[in-house]
């Protein structure tokens, strides 16, 4: 008897997630894996689909805190599991970025080449914020490149009289933006964050090189 599978299926971040199922005749025949990032929120959704699929009648296991995007993504990729909680701006701008999409039939189109799909939204959204005050953002707008509304406001700011008592070459240079870049990549951090913080960054190291 020939055994049909179903798509295997990727969560987005307002999306609910589904899961690969072979199944033999109307019998489940294989244990379904989900898994879940190094979060609360990706293991809580993982937690909350792990259920509904041994409510209706399925194995299920749930493989918990794997790691980050690439590590999930991979592993779903490669069968390793089926199903995990996944945003859609992740698979926008990060994951499937090379490929410009634009819309969710086009995010689904693009799954669908790798034998994956995706669900209907889960109906909230995640978005982030961040409170500081005005003055803060004023100088970290002009940083990342927008209007200087900070120099024009106060002056600019000298980064090079708070380091003067230290030594600072390039390799120290070369050092602090490496241990930057693995902060990057601790917190997860998309491509598109790392390469905008890249210039910004490396003016301020650079800046401060006294030898």
């Amino acid at each position: 008897m020939k055994i049909k599978r179903h798509i295997g299926t990727i969560l987005l971040g307002i999306c609910i997630i589904l899961y690969v199922l072979p199944v033999l005749g109307n019998e489940v025949s294989k244990t379904i894996k989900v898994g879940s990032k190094n979060s609360t929120e990706s293991v809580i959704l993982g937690e909350m689909l792990s259920q509904m699929v041994k409510k209706a009648g399925s194995d299920v296991i749930h493989q918990r805190q794997l790691g980050g995007t690439r590590v999930l993504w991979d592993a779903l990729l490669n069968g390793e599991i089926d199903a995990y909680p996944e945003y859609t701006g992740t698979l926008q701008h990060e994951l499937l970025a090379e490929e410009n999409l634009r819309t969710r039939e086009q995010i689904k189109a693009a799954l669908a080449t790798r034998g994956l799909n995706m669900t209907q939204p889960l109906g909230f959204n995640n978005t982030y914020a961040i409170g500081m005050k005005d003055k803060l953002a004023e100088y970290l707008i002009g940083w990342m490149g927008g209007p200087p509304i900070y120099a024009q406001k106060y002056g600019s700011v000298c980064m090079t009289g708070p380091h003067k008592d230290y030594a600072i070459g390039a390799s120290e240079r070369d050092q602090w933006l490496l241990c930057m870049d693995k902060a990057l990549e601790r917190i997860d951090a998309s491509e598109e964050l790392k390469t905008m913080l890249k210039g910004p960054m490396f003016g301020i190291a650079d800046a401060v090189k006294n030898r």
